[in-house]
């Protein structure tokens, strides 16, 4: 499940929408996106399982990388060329999504209302 909000939201609405899917499936693996470094703090917060984080400097991405090894898999988001790609896939982060790849693809939006 991916929390993405369309606007910056409090922590403690990730931290309650985490823990309510949690609840409801404890393997369902939780994504939170963020923005820079105090987003990844923050979702750090959450007990989210992936952090995504877009269009960091390299030096952001590695710092992102040490403040979330052990606790979450990182993804970093917004490469457009070969060389970005393998800087930050040499960073440390588990994923590493290729914009110039999820812009060419046809969108397809799927959304889910959870009920207690």
């Amino acid at each position: 499940m991916t929390l993405a909000p369309f606007a910056p939201l409090d922590p403690a609405v990730y931290r309650e929408a985490v823990r309510r899917v949690k609840d409801a499936d404890a393997e369902l693996p939780v994504r939170v996106e963020v923005s820079g470094l105090d987003g990844v703090d923050e979702a750090l917060a959450t007990d989210a399982d992936i952090i995504a984080v877009g269009h960091l400097l390299i030096p952001e991405a590695t710092e992102a990388v040490s403040r979330t090894r052990g606790r979450a898999k990182l993804e970093l988001i917004g490469t457009r060329n070969r060389v970005a790609v393998g800087a930050l896939a040499s960073s440390g982060a588990e994923y590493v999504l290729v914009d110039a790849l999820t812009a060419a693809a046809l969108p397809i939006e799927l959304v889910f209302e959870l009920e207690r």
